[in-house]
């Protein structure tokens, strides 16, 4: 699946705020690729690990309305 920002002016806390700086300007990613701009920032571990855990928040950003799916 392929995400992107739809927020203006939420208050969020980490992870929340870097995934959704990976999406901003309109960017569509997949979970992956979050994955992969975020691990240039930080250590984010093994990705088969934190590649299920950041399609777990994008899913749950997108009930909450905070993200799309492109």
């Amino acid at each position: 699946m392929i995400w992107c920002c739809s927020i203006t002016g939420h208050l969020v806390i980490s992870p929340v705020p870097e995934i959704l700086a990976a999406l901003a300007d309109g960017a569509a990613l997949t979970a992956g690729e979050v994955h992969d701009e975020l691990a240039r920032l930080y250590d984010l571990g093994p990705a088969e690990h934190a590649v299920p855990q950041i399609e777990a928040h994008l899913t749950e950003l997108t009930a909450l309305g905070l993200v799309r799916v492109a």
